[in-house]
Parts: structure tokens; C-alpha cells; sequence
């Protein structure tokens, strides 16, 4: 993060399109945040194109919330979705 926080990133979220909608997504990400959060950090953030509008639901779902908006390439606008996780 900007201000030195460690924060766990997750950088790539896809399942195989005949496996969509059956909560794998969902999984993945609790999952990903149990592991996060076992590695003693406290948020989590990933970044895709604003106009992804599938995974920012899927994210939002999941309690991430938009935190940051910018240009990559001065082309794609993207967002930064994070999430603050609990202690263990």
C-alpha cells in the first residue's frame, strides 16, 4: 500500500465458465482471505478493469469495496477493490 501497510493481493480470479455460478468464486475468495489472514494480514485488495462489471459484483459481494480508481497504460481505467479482515 501506499503508506507501507502489507495487505495480501489477489491477482487473478477466473473459473472455468462451465463451472460458473455453483459458488466456486465465492470459495475461492474465503478461501483466500482464511490464508491471508493466517499470514497475519489484515487487508486484502485486487485490482481489475472498471468496466469488468461480473467480478466487481462477485468482489462486492464479498464484502471488497471500490477504494481507488486509475489510468493503467493512460488507456484502461482500473479499480482497486480492498477488504479489511478480522482478527483470527
Amino acid at each position: 500500500m501506499p503508506d507501507a501497510r502489507l495487505y495480501g493481493l489477489v491477482s487473478t480470479t477466473s473459473v472455468d465458465p462451465v463451472h460458473r455460478r455453483s459458488d466456486i468464486a465465492n470459495s475461492l475468495l474465503r478461501q483466500g482471505d482464511v490464508w491471508i489472514r493466517a499470514q497475519g494480514m489484515r487487508e486484502v485488495a485486487t485490482w481489475t478493469s472498471a468496466t469488468n462489471s461480473r467480478l466487481i459484483r462477485l468482489y462486492e459481494r464479498n464484502d471488497y469495496a471500490v477504494a481507488e480508481q486509475a489510468l493503467h497504460g493512460n488507456v484502461t481505467m482500473m479499480e482497486r477493490l480492498t477488504k479489511a479482515l478480522q482478527a483470527a
